[in-house]
């Protein structure tokens, strides 16, 4: 698909309410070098990942959409090889950049010694390698990256039913699977976070996956057929209207302090949201189609993937400052590091591609 400069931004936006809700987690909740301090600072910024999961599972349902007549003699298997093939090495150069500082950040900011380094080496190997939500044992030190294992192991199982069976999945099987199982959220939990809950045959982070991606095909099947609408200025209005008034109760509920019980209903509109936003059909849309915009979008991943290098070394190297200066500092820093990853990834990839 044609990039959509709209989502390159949510992207970034989102990957900052991450960025921010992990630094309000693990700095102004254990952090208080000026007392008893509490912010609320995004505290549903988390729900990006909800974000990020739909996006994934819409741009896989085009990816098999578009292909279908393309790789038509090839058989299941190979074509879900190619595209898991395609996924994984879209993450894994700048993983295998990022794991080593941020390893390196969490032994300086723990004091580790080196046999604490080696023990905590090894035991992150399921994690290098995003088998950790598969229900590996082990602790691996980028632990936010529990996203990118789920989202791979939640594709693995997707792609060949949807490729497969594309109509029955996207119509019938994706939503019915999810509305059951938020309902099993809903009543078990009241809620979608949580990550490492053992579900019996998975982690809760893994279900949340399945159930986001599935629900992301779903929405591309619904964003193709409104997109072929003939639509007057007035329709076209008023997706516009809908579209500004979902991302801004979306914004509402992730920055305010509402009830963990909203996030189930924040799904379903970041869901209807994104959408109409992949349609493409709102007035203004075009505005958000350049080379910056998609640049801030290519930001989101060393964003997502870095954070936790100043959040481990601040609060060791700079505790002596009062909580916000050190949260501005994490959220800043991150940025100027994720530039730097970013063209350091870019850089080492078409050396790769020169010798290929």
């Amino acid at each position: 698909m044609k990039r959509n400069g709209k989502i390159e931004l949510l992207r970034f936006i989102f990957s900052i309410g991450v960025l921010c809700f992990h630094v309000q987690k693990y700095l102004a909740t254990e952090i208080k070098p000026t007392g008893n301090v509490r912010f609320d600072f995004f505290p549903h910024g988390a729900m990006g990942v909800e974000f990020f999961f739909v996006v994934s599972g819409f741009l896989m349902a085009s990816y098999v959409f578009n292909s279908m007549e393309r790789e038509k003699n090839l058989s299941l298997g190979k074509s879900t090889a190619l595209f898991m093939k395609k996924k994984f090495m879209g993450i894994f150069p700048m993983h295998c950049i990022v794991a080593l500082p941020v390893f390196i950040a969490t032994a300086l900011g723990r004091n580790w010694g080196l046999s604490k380094c080696f023990d905590k080496a090894v035991d992150s190997i399921s994690g290098f390698f995003f088998l950790q939500m598969a229900g590996f044992q082990g602790t691996y030190i980028n632990h936010i990256e529990w996203y990118l294992s789920a989202m791979l192991i939640g594709m693995l199982l997707i792609y060949p039913l949807l490729r497969k069976y594309y109509t029955t999945f996207t119509h019938i099987i994706a939503p019915i699977f999810s509305v059951l199982a938020l309902g099993y959220m809903a009543h078990n939990y009241g809620k979608l976070s949580g990550v490492m809950s053992w579900e019996g045959l998975c982690y809760r982070g893994t279900l949340r996956g399945v159930l986001e991606l599935s629900l992301g095909t779903t929405c591309f099947e619904i964003s193709r057929a409104i997109k072929a609408m003939e639509l007057t200025k007035k329709g076209r209005l008023a997706f516009t209207a809908a579209e500004i008034a979902l991302w801004g109760m979306c914004a509402v509920l992730v920055m305010t302090t509402v009830s963990y019980y909203y996030e189930i209903y924040t799904l379903l509109i970041i869901a209807a949201a994104t959408t109409i936003t992949f349609a493409n059909i709102g007035f203004g849309s075009n505005i958000f189609n350049n080379k910056f915009i998609y640049y801030l979008g290519k930001l989101s991943l060393p964003i997502y993937l870095s954070q936790l290098i100043l959040i481990e070394l601040v609060p060791s190297y700079l505790g002596h400052l009062n909580v916000p200066i050190q949260m501005i500092i994490t959220i800043a820093g991150t940025l100027i590091i994720s530039v730097g990853l970013l063209h350091l990834t870019d850089y080492v990839t078409s050396l790769k591609s020169k010798k290929a």
